[in-house]
């Protein structure tokens, strides 16, 4: 949904956690508004419109591979992504324990955004009890505690009943304006999952 909202950004995801032809279904999903089971390859020309997204689909990418790849999208395109993806934090490669070496990745990507300028974007996990997505995920819920240094973090959880399907959203830390930590005032996204895509307007 992030990637298809402007077709004109420079962007640069990497899909540890979607395989190609995934990644491909839900985009034309996405674009054409067709549910993603009935995306057949080759079906549609969807990609072609976004000229400036690249992807990189390599299941546990270093550190080093995402400023490769950054430096190739440069190369390519002339200028630095000004948006860059990472589906997610946990696949990165590190060599060290799980706390030790994320945090670490998380300040090597901070570093990548102020190098780069471009706005850098990393899905992580929530602790156990909040693992199924489906109540709100306050500041504390974020794995391996990690929040200390992203300038905006904000949680996302799913509300699906007969009626709507919908998405919280909850800005949970914000450096530079408005947030609850306790994740005590979502706003709510009319969202159609089988199509990818944001198909209203917020719901009470």
């Amino acid at each position: 949904m992030v990637a298809t909202s402007n077709p004109q950004l420079y962007t640069l995801i990497f899909s540890a956690d979607t395989d190609p032809v995934t990644a491909y279904q839900r985009l034309v999903a996405a674009t054409d508004g067709v549910p993603v089971n009935s995306v057949k390859l080759g079906s549609s020309q969807a990609h072609r419109r976004y000229p400036r997204l690249q992807w990189c689909f390599e299941a546990s990418p270093t550190i080093d591979d995402i400023v490769a790849e950054i430096d190739c999208y440069t190369l390519l395109y002339g200028r630095h992504p000004q948006l860059i993806i990472v589906d997610n934090l946990t696949d990165i490669w590190i060599d060290t324990d799980d706390y030790h070496g994320l945090r670490a990745a998380v300040d090597e990507l901070h570093q990548i955004a102020r190098k780069t300028g471009a706005h850098v974007m990393v899905l992580h996990h929530a602790v156990g009890e909040y693992e199924n997505g489906t109540q709100p995920i306050p500041l504390s819920g974020i794995s391996n505690k990690l929040a200390k240094k992203p300038e905006l973090v904000i949680s996302l959880y799913r509300i699906t009943d007969q009626w709507v399907d919908a998405l919280g959203v909850c800005v949970i830390k914000n450096r530079n304006g408005p947030a609850d930590r306790t994740a005590g005032q979502p706003k709510w996204l009319r969202v159609d999952f089988n199509r990818m895509g944001v198909v209203g307007e917020q719901v009470a």
